[in-house]
């Protein structure tokens, strides 16, 4: 009825070694993988959004979790994460308007709650700019542009503010895949 997947089933040389099993819960998606002797559990509220996740590893006895909180309006606006029962990060994102789909920015604090890494995502017309902060330093900066006809060209800036790579990328029409 959904569409949804069921498994993933992996090969290396030609041969099965693994599969990833997925299972649909009124509230929760329940992924296994036994051969890695893995489970991640999706806790989901009304509106389907993921509001934990938690990733356990039987072998290493551990659990990664990811909390999740959003806003009135369905933005994602916290993320607090951590291993086992020690909290690791907490991650704010913030957004231009109440209606936005993306966020425009967000912070990553560690567990004293000092700032540790942030970006910021600025769209003017045709072009969007990408900056990421580690320590309060300028560590990647990526331009993106629209160039019209289905061409769009990235530029990737280093900490130096110099040229690391620029590429153009032309996208098919969606009426060329009649």
């Amino acid at each position: 009825k959904w569409g949804l997947i069921d498994s993933i089933q992996q090969l290396q040389d030609s041969k099965w070694s693994s599969s990833t099993i997925y299972q649909y819960l009124p509230r929760a998606i329940l992924i296994t993988d036994p051969e890695r002797q893995t489970a991640s559990i999706h806790h989901l509220n009304d509106q389907y959004q993921v509001i934990r996740e938690e990733s356990i590893h039987f072998v290493y006895q551990r659990m990664h979790w990811v909390d999740h909180r959003y806003n009135e309006n369905g933005q994602l606006v916290e993320e607090v994460s951590g291993l086992n029962d020690a909290i690791e990060k907490r991650t704010l994102y913030y957004y231009e308007n109440p209606k936005a789909d993306n966020f425009s920015s967000w912070q990553a604090f560690d567990t004293a709650g000092k700032l540790t890494a942030e970006s910021k995502i600025a769209v003017q017309g045709n072009e969007s700019t990408y900056l990421f902060y580690r320590d309060g330093t300028l560590e990647l900066k990526i331009v993106s542009k629209d160039l019209g006809n289905h061409q769009y060209e990235s530029t990737v800036f280093d900490k130096q503010d110099k040229i690391t790579s620029k590429t153009i990328q032309t996208k098919e029409s969606s009426s060329n895949f009649q």
